[in-house]
């Protein structure tokens, strides 16, 4: 009998403010430099996004991303050093996390495997 685990890790002050999704924002908009994109390609709004985006910097205390508004080019948003180092350490700390959880579920879960 086959079966695995799922793990969500998000992070809470008063409520879930960042974990899979928002972090996934940020990558999207770091490979678009463009917020309104980065929605789109899962599915919501540049609304929702701004306010995703918006509540996980008043939790952190710092921004995340970076907008440019209009110009010839049109406007656009970046991440922040700070935005760009947060992503990373989230990445990181999920694989870690992932790692140590996989261990202790064949530990527990060996007949998860056959």
């Amino acid at each position: 009998m086959a079966f695995s685990f799922y793990i969500r890790i998000p992070f809470t002050s008063n409520g879930s403010f960042f974990g899979p999704g928002v972090n996934e924002l940020l990558h999207n908009i770091d490979v678009t430099n463009s917020l309104s994109a980065a929605a789109n390609m899962m599915g919501m709004s540049y609304s929702k996004g701004w306010k995703i985006i918006r509540t996980a910097e008043k939790k952190l205390g710092y921004p995340l991303t970076v907008r440019s508004i209009g110009g010839a080019r049109g406007g656009g948003s970046s991440l922040t050093k700070e935005g760009r180092s947060f992503m990373e350490r989230y990445d990181a700390f999920v694989a870690d996390a992932h790692e140590a959880v996989k261990a202790c579920f064949e530990r527990y879960f060996p007949e998860a495997q056959q």
